[in-house]
């Protein structure tokens, strides 16, 4: 088994096999979207709610970049300056208020 170093959130190394990286998930996600082909589920709203799914996500992928981007234990001498972290920052605050609103106005 194929053993690689992977960085995750967390904030330390570990040794994960191949088949749960990125180049493992690839076919493993392209086979269980073949097996969403051959099921009754509407693709409109499956389209929309993996939409819904990624918009979320990025709001807090975008801010673990974000914390990452200006610690220089991560970056070494290449942190981003204040006035970058603080666009950054602000840039993260408008996707989190995107997210609220698009909730709040499907009235789940």
């Amino acid at each position: 088994m194929i053993l690689l170093q992977v960085f995750i959130p967390c904030h330390r190394y570990v040794r994960v096999p191949k088949w749960l990286t990125f180049v493992g998930y690839v076919p493993w996600a392209t086979l269980v979207g073949v097996a969403l082909g051959f099921t009754p589920m509407n693709p409109i709203k499956a389209l929309r709610w993996s939409a819904v799914i990624n918009d979320v996500i990025s709001v807090v992928h975008h801010g673990d970049h974000d914390a990452d981007g200006g610690a220089a234990r991560h970056q070494g001498r290449l942190v981003i300056t204040r006035r970058l972290k603080f666009l950054d920052w602000l840039c993260m605050g408008m996707m989190a208020l995107a997210v609220f609103a698009m909730f709040m106005m499907s009235g789940a």
